[in-house]
């Protein structure tokens, strides 16, 4: 068991204490009151271009869900899936695998972004199906003149990666490109165990012939052309690409032989165009994906022949929004619209490399469903004495084979006390409607269409919550403290005991606490320190269980990071990640008992000039065993071939040891 608690108290009172009056620079994490903004995703401080793994180091209330190398997904205040709003440049990318391997956080990387916005909880009514918080994701922009950047990257387990991005132009026209390729064999956890050695089951492992088969090996694009053609108005054409081949998930039964996706935005912005249009924005996307995954690398195979589930997704979206200054108000106001398409069908015993498939050898896992959805939304911003309104309403109508209708809506209030100390309350409540998995997925086993393993009675959900705290800044430190508890009416839910229809609508909560700050002591010593806890419980067991403790629930977590910088020539780091025993667990649905963890990370980075760079770095320094990720029914994962509730734990990577060479011109 790590002993957490203590430790983060006596951080967060000697913090509180200390007032000098130092000048702070260089933070990593930024907060405005309800958003959390993080700004160094950045090649040199990461193993590899998978951002959910530094996304999950940068913050406790991120924890990432392990399934491979890269790919990764995220779990954010106990939720995953659709339930939380990934955005990137403004639009949306869903994967097509329903066991997440392609997750939305798998289609860029950590090379492409600038920063990262995170809005938690039930205060979003730009974007569709924001139940309990989105993630902003915004990609770096080109610049004037000509630059550029050229990264290379060597590490444990044979990575290797090369990155470059060029972009210039002048006033009136700008553009960028960034490309990169990244590739990796099996990492090994602590008790050196490459995938393969880690899987128990015999007929899921991996055939001899496969079993040092490289993990993953990646392709990224990012193309960008930013035009202003007037003065008051600007154009932004942005295209990102990802080809990733042979991506190896060890604790499935199916790896994916290659995913392929493609995301195109457009956005046209028109300022001061009257008294009644500050700003009129035009926004547009496409992305689609291509994902089969199979088990033709598996001993399972042998005896069952290839089997693929090969799945598409496309999703198209338009959002226009008009804000204008209306009694000292910023208001705005919007129509959005978007379809998502999905479609996907199981194919035995063909070259899944050619997949070149006749309609009648598949049988459908997802029938072509869409997903159409037309909302309007207001928000406002007012400003009144020393209190800030933030709010706003929206009203959704969605078709995915049948009908759902909602309105959401908030109102955040932050109260400033001095230059040193606010008070924020929030209450908001928002929706989501039940995707195609969750309706309408057929499993590989079912022995007819109608089978299904979705649920087509399913409600949206509902989240009514309510947030609030303090954030207080001093000369040389700051703190934030929030509290949240969360009301979840026909959260959509997993029940491991049935055959069919095993999603289900119940009524559940989660609450918790976050404290996040930084305080410098030193001019050039900074220690950023945060910590995430929280508890998720349904109202009343599900039938013919006991158990109501609510899946996906994250212990505690604390995350500490000291930095230390020389004379703008040399900055050496150290990282701190501690996890408390996961305890609390839904052992009906899925779950585990889960040790406790803490991990260190350091690196240190010496500037030789303004354009060249050297980071040398170590993960997991004292090379700890340890597992991130529980083992929900929510996924479809390996058993360990004794009883058919006992489900493999990946481990995590032991002792990662990389260098990264940086030239800037």
């Amino acid at each position: 068991m790590i002993k957490i608690k203590p430790i983060v108290v006596l951080i967060t009172l000697t913090t509180i204490a200390y007032t000098q009056e130092i000048n702070m620079k260089t933070v990593t994490i930024q907060d405005n009151i309800n958003t959390l903004t993080i700004e160094d995703i950045d090649p040199n401080e990461i193993r590899s271009a998978d951002f959910a793994q530094a996304l999950s180091n940068k913050t406790p209330s991120v924890s990432i869900v392990r399934r491979s190398f890269i790919s990764n997904d995220i779990i954010l205040r106990g939720q995953k899936r659709d339930n939380i709003n990934i955005i990137i440049d403004d639009a949306k990318i869903y994967g097509a695998c329903p066991n997440r391997m392609d997750p939305p956080t798998s289609h860029v990387t950590s090379y492409m972004i600038d920063d990262i916005k995170i809005q938690e909880g039930a205060f979003d009514v730009e974007n569709f199906g924001t139940l309990s918080g989105v993630v902003n994701i915004k990609t770096k922009e080109p610049k004037k003149g000509f630059n550029g950047r050229l990264d290379l990257g060597f590490g444990s387990f044979d990575y290797k990666k090369a990155s470059l991005l060029v972009s210039g132009g002048d006033e009136k026209l700008k553009a960028l490109l960034n490309i990169s390729k990244e590739s990796s064999s099996q990492y090994k956890d602590a008790n050196k165990n490459n995938f393969s050695e880690q899987i128990p089951n015999m007929m899921t492992n991996y055939q001899p012939k496969y079993k040092n088969l490289d993990a993953f090996e990646k392709l990224s694009l990012n193309m960008k052309l930013f035009a202003n053609i007037s003065k008051n108005q600007n154009f932004k054409l942005n295209y990102i690409a990802n080809r990733s081949d042979d991506i190896l998930y060890p604790s499935s039964k199916m790896d994916a032989i290659w995913d392929k996706s493609d995301l195109v935005s457009l956005n046209y912005q028109i300022d001061n165009l009257s008294k009644y249009s500050n700003n009129l924005n035009f926004q547009t996307y496409y992305s689609q994906v291509d994902h089969p995954m199979s088990i033709k690398y598996r001993n399972s195979a042998l005896s069952k022949g290839n089997i693929t589930n090969h799945l598409k997704s496309k999703m198209q979206g338009l959002k226009i929004k008009n804000t204008l200054l209306i009694f000292n108000s910023h208001l705005s106001i919007g129509v959005d619209s978007s379809k998502r398409e999905w479609d996907g069908a199981y194919y035995k015993d063909i070259d899944s490399e050619i997949l070149k498939y006749s309609s009648n050898t598949a049988k459908k896992s997802i029938d072509n469903i869409k997903t159409i959805n037309k909302a309007l939304f207001v928000k406002s911003k007012t400003k009144i004495d020393n209190i800030t309104l933030d709010g706003g309403v929206r009203y959704d109508d969605t078709d995915i084979k049948k009908s759902y209708n909602s309105f959401s809506g908030n109102i955040f209030a932050t109260i400033k006390q001095n230059d040193y100390l606010n008070y924020f309350i929030g209450i908001g409540k928002s929706n989501r409607v039940p995707d195609a998995r969750e309706l309408y997925f057929v499993s590989m086993m079912a022995q007819n269409p109608n089978m299904l393993t979705g649920s087509p009675n399913l409600k949206q959900t509902k989240n009514y919550e309510i947030d609030f705290g303090f954030e207080k800044l001093g000369g040389n430190f700051s703190i934030k403290t929030k509290l949240f508890y969360s009301k979840l009416i026909d959260y959509i839910y997993i029940n491991a005991d049935k055959m069919k229809n095993v999603f289900e609508n119940i009524d559940a909560k989660i609450y918790g606490l976050e404290i996040n700050g930084v305080y410098m002591p030193y001019e050039n010593l900074f220690l950023e320190y945060a910590l995430s806890y929280k508890r998720g419980k349904k109202d009343k067991p599900l039938q013919n269980q006991t158990d109501i403790d609510l899946a996906e629930i994250t212990p505690l977590k604390a995350n500490l990071s000291l930095k230390y910088e020389h004379d703008n020539t040399l900055e050496s780091k150290i990282d701190i990640i501690g996890v408390d025993d996961w305890r609390d667990y839904d052992s009906d649905n899925g779950e585990q008992p889960i040790k406790g963890y803490m991990i260190v990370n350091a690196n240190i980075q010496k500037k030789f000039n303004k354009a060249f760079s050297i980071t040398l770095g170590v993960d997991n320094l004292f090379n700890k065993v340890y597992q991130s990720t529980n083992t929900y029914k929510d996924l479809t994962l390996i058993t360990t071939g004794t009883k058919v509730n006992d489900v493999m734990l990946l481990n995590d990577p032991g002792r990662y040891i990389y260098l990264n060479a940086v030239y800037q011109f």
